[in-house]
């Protein structure tokens, strides 16, 4: 018995000395991440960040694994990784302005939404498309096929608003 127990134990200690114990375990992976990410957030927050280097930083971030967005042109997942993609000379962000600017301007392109619904931006996109006048872009909706999606009621109270007044 004795000699089954020692044979038990020897191949216990053999079998446990090919497995490597890894140089980081996860508890120490996790502290390294909470400690890196309150170091991110205070410098964030507390240096001097030029004009694109934050714009390309805020493309960045929305393009992190860690955000989902439901845009207009469906879950925002797959198109947003090549967008920050081209901010990177290497593994540092770029300083091209105009590179940051496309990028930016994709990227909110990508997620700014009007549209009812579980794309729908609120407030944050009329507000943004205050800002960059679309209004200039916005089609001609005089016409019967989108007047037929209002009702009376709002035709009217439009129509006075701007002084026209009713009629059939």
């Amino acid at each position: 018995e004795k000699a089954k127990k020692g044979a038990k134990a020897t191949t216990r200690a053999t079998t446990n000395s090919h497995v490597p114990r890894p140089e980081i375990t996860q508890k120490c992976i996790a502290k390294i991440g909470a400690l890196r990410t309150e170091a991110l957030h205070k410098a964030v927050q507390e240096t001097e960040i030029s004009d694109d280097t934050l714009i390309g930083l805020l493309v960045m971030a929305l393009a992190g694994d860690n955000v989902t967005v439901e845009s207009p042109h469906g879950r925002f997942g797959n198109g947003r990784a090549p967008i920050a993609g081209r901010l990177l000379e290497g593994q540092a962000l770029t300083r091209d302005s105009a590179l940051i600017r496309q990028a930016a301007r994709a990227i909110l392109a990508q997620v700014l939404s009007c549209r009812d619904g579980m794309t729908n931006s609120g407030v944050i996109a009329l507000i943004a498309g205050d800002a960059v006048g679309a209004d200039a872009f916005l089609p001609n909706m005089a016409t019967e096929e989108f007047l037929s999606c209002l009702s009376k009621a709002g035709i009217e109270r439009a129509a006075s608003e701007v002084n026209v007044l009713p009629r059939q």
